[in-house]
């Protein structure tokens, strides 16, 4: 991929709040043209919160978001974004061929409908109604309709959840495609795996807040740290008071929040011996995406 275009969307300490509780706090982030921006967090961490207000969807308590320098209903009501919802409200009894006719007239300098059809593979389902789609099905038509016109940002909610590996494969190909093209996408997703296949650029949300932003590389060494897993079982306070490092446990693994020289090997290793405990798969730490979401919660739930 070449180095990412203009600033097409600016959030600026984006804040929602539903009553008492707070959706989103603070959250400050950019999508340039380009790039294909992975919006990643366990489920109520406030992804789709965030991504409705870009859409111009919801209201922000506080902060400011800017598309194309305008706010987000103006950049969207004159077609310069395509949006797919994870609930889009389509009629039920309006036929596929239908309902992308009608968005096609709506913003005719794009693709026809036949050629969205055939995109996305939905050629099967051409004279569908709606209702009848399977979960997959709809969500190839949501994505079909976020590229009516020639839009320069794409707002993707989920765009792969329940699809096929056939509609996976187009949607993924579109997605590079339109990337290619300049155009820039910020999407949520849970599948891991489409995020090591298409994103450039990471933002991890934790109850609202965004806590790690940058390339995937970047996100899966963030910390230094060193994991091993003990036999039988040892308490990670104590290692904590031999090495002076924070220590903690996930899972099977005792995890310890420092850089891996041959020093601190030996430290562990040594109180180990002493204790008597076998050590076995030490590693230097390095985290994927899952581990990253899982892992937030456990290191701040050590923090003193």
């Amino acid at each position: 991929m070449s180095a990412p275009g203009p600033i097409l969307a600016m959030v600026e300490d984006l804040t929602i709040a539903y009553g008492d509780t707070i959706a989103v706090n603070a959250a400050t982030f950019t999508v340039s043209a380009g790039e294909v921006v992975a919006l990643l967090g366990a489920n109520g961490a406030g992804k789709t919160s965030t991504l409705e207000a870009i859409e111009g969807y919801r209201t922000p308590t506080s902060g400011s978001i800017t598309v194309f320098g305008q706010s987000p209903r103006d950049a969207i009501g004159k077609g310069r974004v395509g949006v797919q919802l994870q609930s889009d409200g389509l009629a039920p009894g309006a036929r596929t061929h239908e309902v992308l006719d009608l968005f096609v007239r709506l913003h005719p300098a794009g693709p026809s409908a036949a050629e969205l059809i055939d995109l996305l593979g939905l050629s099967k389902i051409r004279g569908t109604a709606v209702r009848r789609l399977s979960g997959g099905e709809h969500r190839r038509l949501a994505v079909a309709l976020a590229l009516v016109g020639t839009p320069e940002l794409l707002l993707l909610d989920e765009p792969t959840a329940g699809v096929d590996a056939d509609g996976r494969s187009r949607i993924v190909d579109v997605i590079r495609s339109r990337r290619d093209d300049g155009v820039g996408v910020l999407l949520t997703t849970h599948e891991m795996d489409l995020v090591h296949d298409i994103a450039d650029r990471v933002i991890v949300m934790d109850r609202g807040q965004v806590i790690h932003s940058g390339s995937l590389d970047d996100l899966v060494a963030s910390k230094p740290r060193v994991r091993f897993t003990t036999e039988p079982a040892i308490d990670p306070a104590d290692l904590a008071t031999a090495l002076g490092q924070r220590v903690h446990r996930d899972g099977s693994l005792i995890v310890v929040e420092a850089a891996r020289t041959n020093e601190l090997i030996g430290q562990i290793l040594s109180f180990c011996d002493t204790h008597g405990v076998a050590v076995g798969n030490i590693d230097d730490g390095s985290r994927d995406i899952d581990q990253i979401l899982r892992g937030q919660r456990v290191e701040d739930s050590e923090r003193p």
